[in-house]
């Protein structure tokens, strides 16, 4: 079954005049044939303005219901505020008073913006944590970072976190944040994390868990969504970076885009070629006609790889073989050289489309994997209504809620927690 729970907009709802005769009197209008409240400790007039919201926020006409709402505990222009479950199961209701305050995680070790950046980004490996970030927020992606496993951390390595204002819609309407990187075999940026005004909306309306686990803010979900996203394509992106670096040498953390783009073209000078093709010892023309025409075969794979119909990794081993072979004279060294290294970057390519490029796309080794799991064990992708989308989507969802609240991903079904139990989820 999808997560039982929802978060709504309760427009203003503010306890006045209550008294435990007036919350009965408002359960029975409900239509609730049964009412109780859960809270541990707490006066009676805490009880009766949790019984009080219990009937006021029941579905019309009653349905069965769970709601995670944040919630006045006391009547006032400021109330004191609470994590309350309002569960609604056959006409009987239940208001669980799970904690008092907005919910919240471990603190960091600094309330200085600067330098709880400047912390998180070395504690996790970022690139970076970009815009203009309120404490508040940037204490949330703390709470969230805080839940990633140390297995998973390594997916963080030089990911650049940005704060926006907006974030255009995706499918479903999916505007909170956002994880992406520009695919390929030579991408050197190893993923942006955006993260927009809508992710904290619902902080101060809702959470997730609390039932048997943490309360969360919805932000923190948002967030861990797309660092599931980075989770599920982090070897595609690090491979990627070491083919960028190699091509060009040299220190990894001075290597810019530009610079690989350069690297990667052949590094032949035709007119130069020509130059030295003219008044050869016929010993040599033989070569030099070689020579001529594997760069002229280069330039059409070139072209043809331009408009993304690349040759396999074999074509470029046998060029590599046969260049050794044929141009063994010292004249035509900086040629082979060049040849022979430009083989070995598009051999480094060739393996990287192999394994991730695929007609529908980039489609990464652990996503396969996790939706062969899905589809053969029967795993509804109906999780939220998000994860039905796509099933980068469900893996993104799953993975997010099995660290906000694990079970109500085992009561999705236990066999999709159990894939995150086991690492499963960071096997390729």
């Amino acid at each position: 079954m999808p997560i039982k729970y929802v978060i709504e907009i309760f427009q203003g709802l503010r306890p006045q005049a209550v008294t435990a005769a007036s919350a009965e009197s408002l359960v029975k209008a409900s239509g609730l044939t049964s009412a109780s409240v859960r809270i541990n400790g707490g006066a009676q007039a805490e009880r009766d303005i949790l019984l009080w919201l219990l009937a006021s926020c029941a579905p019309q006409p009653l349905q069965n219901q769970t709601n995670h709402q944040i919630l006045p505990l006391a009547e006032g222009e400021n109330p004191p505020l609470g994590q309350v479950i309002l569960h609604y199961e056959n006409s009987v209701g239940t208001a669980t008073l799970v904690g008092r305050g907005l919910p919240a995680g471990p603190p960091p070790q600094s309330q200085d913006v600067s330098q709880l950046k400047n912390q998180l980004a070395g504690e996790y490996g970022l690139a970076g944590i970009s815009g203009n970030w309120m404490l508040d927020h940037l204490t949330k992606l703390h709470y969230a970072l805080s839940l990633v496993p140390r297995d998973d951390r390594p997916a963080l390595r030089g990911v650049q976190v940005e704060r926006l204002g907006l974030l255009r819609a995706g499918v479903g309407g999916h505007n909170k944040a956002k994880f992406s990187q520009e695919a390929g075999p030579w991408t050197v940026a190893r993923g942006t994390l955006q993260v927009a005004d809508a992710a904290f909306d619902q902080d101060r309306l809702g959470f997730y868990g609390g039932a048997t686990s943490q309360a969360w803010p919805p932000s923190v979900q948002a967030i861990l969504h797309e660092v599931g996203h980075a989770v599920e394509c982090a070897n595609r992106r690090h491979e990627s970076w070491e083919n960028a670096t190699w091509v060009v040498g040299g220190d990894p953390a001075a290597v810019r885009q530009n610079q690989v783009d350069d690297a990667v073209e052949l590094q032949i000078d035709a007119e130069e070629l020509g130059r030295r093709g003219s008044g050869l010892p016929s010993a040599r023309v033989a070569d030099y006609n070689y020579l001529a025409e594997t760069y002229e075969q280069i330039g059409t794979w070139i072209e043809a790889g331009n408009g993304g119909n690349h040759e396999p990794e074999a074509t470029y081993v046998t060029l590599k073989s046969q260049v050794a072979k044929k141009l063994s004279d010292g004249l035509w060294d900086v040629y082979r050289q060049a040849i022979e290294r430009w083989c070995d970057g598009e051999i480094r390519a060739a393996r990287w489309r192999q394994k991730y490029r695929t007609p529908q796309g980039y489609i990464t080794p652990r996503l396969a994997a996790f939706s062969r799991y899905v589809g053969d064990n029967g795993v509804g992708k109906n999780l939220t209504p998000y994860a039905m989308t796509a099933d980068g989507e469900l893996f993104a969802e799953a993975y997010s809620f099995w660290l906000v609240d694990h079970d109500a991903v085992a009561g999705h079904n236990p066999l999709l927690s159990g894939y995150f139990d086991a690492g499963r989820h960071r096997q390729s």
